[in-house]
C-alpha cells in the first residue's frame, strides 16, 4: 500500500479510508477528498497536504486518482507518484483569488466584448479585444483553455498559457514563465468586468484598484496524485 496514513476531508471520505484499511490520523501528509473535481479542487486550493481525490461511484471525476471500487487495487500496486501543480493568484489591493486550473477576467454580462492589454513580466506583450481572456495552468490547459484554443501543456511544465477568449483578431495563445507577473491592464467593457477563480470565486471589476487585474504569481505549491 503506497498510502499508508491519511486524514479525510468529511466523514464519507474517512469511511472509505477504514475501508481500505488506511490510517487516519489529522497529521498525516495525505489529505482524501471524495467527491467530483469541483470538491477536489476546492481542496487543492486552500489545503497544503498531498491531495489524493476519490471518484464516488457513478462520478467520473478527472482529478480523481482513482474511482472507489478500484483505489484499493491502485494504491496496492505501489504505483504512487506526487505531482506538484502550481497555484495561481489574482491580486490587487485586498481582493485575493486563488486557482489551480485558470484565472479567467470576463464581462459579467454575456456576449460582451472587452479590450485589454496583457504585460509580463511589465513588458507589453500585446493589446486585444475578446470575450475574455484566460491564464492558466499546465493542469488547467486540458480544462477551458484547451477550449478556447490553448495548447496542452504536460504536468509539470513550468509555464502558464495567456488565451484569449473569441479574439476578433484571431490573437494566438501565449505562454509565459510561471514565476512571472501576467498584468492583464488597461480593460474596457460596456458592462462591468469579473475575474474568475476555477470557474467559481469571483471578484467585481469594483474591488480591484486602478481599472487593471494581476493575475499569475505563484503563491505555493499543492501537490494532487
Amino acid at each position: 500500500m503506497c498510502i499508508e496514513e491519511a486524514w479525510a476531508s468529511d466523514e464519507r471520505a474517512a469511511e472509505a479510508l477504514r475501508k481500505l484499511g488506511i490510517r487516519a490520523r489529522p497529521d498525516a501528509p495525505y489529505l482524501a477528498v471524495l467527491g467530483r473535481d469541483r470538491d477536489i479542487l476546492a481542496a487543492l486550493r486552500t489545503r497544503d497536504e498531498v491531495i489524493f481525490g476519490i471518484s464516488p461511484p457513478g462520478v467520473d471525476a478527472k482529478l480523481a486518482v482513482a474511482p472507489l471500487d478500484v483505489l484499493g487495487a491502485v494504491l496496492r500496486s505501489g504505483r504512487c507518484e506526487v505531482v506538484e501543480v502550481p497555484r495561481l493568484t489574482a491580486a490587487s489591493g485586498r481582493a485575493r483569488l486563488t486557482a489551480v486550473n485558470e484565472i479567467a477576467v470576463f464581462p459579467r454580462r454575456s456576449a460582451t466584448l472587452m479590450s485589454y492589454s496583457v504585460r509580463v513580466g511589465g513588458v507589453h506583450l500585446f493589446s486585444d479585444v475578446a470575450d475574455g481572456v484566460l491564464v492558466a495552468t499546465p493542469l488547467g490547459s486540458t480544462a477551458y483553455a484547451r477550449s478556447a484554443g490553448g495548447p496542452v501543456m504536460l504536468l509539470g511544465t513550468r509555464a502558464v498559457e495567456i488565451v484569449p477568449v473569441n479574439s476578433t483578431s484571431r490573437r494566438p495563445p501565449a505562454v509565459a514563465p510561471l514565476e512571472a507577473e501576467v498584468e492583464i491592464a488597461d480593460i474596457y467593457s460596456a458592462s462591468p468586468v469579473e475575474v474568475i477563480a476555477d470557474g467559481a470565486a469571483r471578484v467585481a471589476a469594483e474591488d480591484f484598484e486602478r481599472g487593471y487585474r494581476r493575475v499569475g504569481r505563484p503563491n505555493g505549491r499543492c501537490r494532487p496524485d
